[in-house]
């Protein structure tokens, strides 16, 4: 794994997780007009996920990798 993985890892995880969010609130436009409770209940699942792929870390391989990589630069 190298610093170029890590960098498409994170830029994965956030469009992972704008998806996601546009989604739910794709369902929830839908649940007022169609659907109120169902559309709901998938919207509000839908958008934690969202939130979490935002929120999500790194794995532990590029933490340590980006570690290495600033003691590397800074003198």
């Amino acid at each position: 794994m190298d610093n170029k993985t890590c960098m498409l890892e994170r830029f994965s995880n956030f469009s992972i997780g704008i998806a996601l969010i546009l989604l739910s609130v794709a369902f929830a436009i839908i649940s007022f007009v169609l659907l109120p409770v169902v559309g709901l209940l998938v919207a509000i699942p839908i958008f934690a996920l969202g939130i979490a792929f935002l929120g999500a870390g790194r794995s532990q391989a590029c933490q340590i990798i980006t570690e290495r990589t600033r003691k590397l630069t800074t003198f």
